[in-house]
């Protein structure tokens, strides 16, 4: 009798193991799935998330190139930024700690035209002219950076930081460049779009050649990373 009574507590012990387990799965899998909430809850999710390390932003949607939200993009009063995509990480990821939301790491860049055989150019109130780093310059002879005097290159951290386009739809375009992957940020204009890293306007493709459009190098983290949001 104690035998039989051992056992079936012990069936009880490993049916409410078993069931925890499930719960726990399944919640881990809602919580973190992206398409469980709304565009407005995930703008109100990841304003939260900002705004217990900084108030000093404000938070925009950005597009793909099927004008479907991507994530957001949060500009900070000092002209830094955040590149925030939405995205359903593998199960592993989300037992692992990772959220539904990738920020941008590298998003520091330089502005550059690609001009094969010019030396300089002015055009949009800015001089693009070869970089006086003679082995970058090596590296990519066919490109124009927006420079000072003396050939120096300026250092930017948010291609949105832009005056008169705070009110336009933003985008941020997947294209893929000899197999990698990389994003050009973009806003429209008319039936094109306008590069915010050369300022040149294009019509969107999914793939290019080395040095065909000028794009910004970032990518993005698993989710697991701690955001930075500085």
């Amino acid at each position: 009798m104690k035998k039989k009574v051992s056992i079936i507590i012990t069936l009880c012990v490993l049916a409410a193991v078993v069931i925890a387990i499930t719960v726990g799965c399944v919640w881990t899998e809602v919580a973190n799935n992206p398409k469980y909430y709304t565009y407005e809850e995930h703008f109100e999710k990841v304003s939260e998330i900002i705004s217990a390390k900084r108030d000093d932003f404000t938070l925009d949607y950005l597009y793909t190139e099927d004008d479907e939200i991507l994530g957001f993009i949060a500009l900070y009063s000092n002209g830094s930024s955040s590149c925030i995509k939405i995205s359903n990480p593998l199960f592993i990821q989300k037992v692992l700690g990772a959220t539904m939301y990738r920020e941008a790491r590298d998003t520091d860049f330089n502005r550059y035209k690609i001009h094969p055989g010019e030396t300089s150019l002015f055009e949009d109130g800015i001089l693009w002219t070869k970089t006086n780093d003679k082995s970058f310059a090596a590296h990519y002879p066919d490109r124009l950076w927006e420079t000072v005097e003396y050939g120096n290159t300026i250092t930017r951290f948010n291609p949105y930081d832009i005056d008169g386009i705070e009110k336009e739809k933003k985008y941020l375009l997947k294209v893929t460049i000899g197999g990698e992957e990389k994003y050009v940020p973009a806003v429209k204009r008319e039936d094109k779009y306008l590069n915010l890293i050369s300022y040149d306007k294009f019509e969107y493709k999914e793939e290019y050649e080395a040095d065909e459009i000028a794009v910004w190098n970032i990518w993005f983290d698993t989710g697991i990373a701690a955001f930075n949001f500085d």
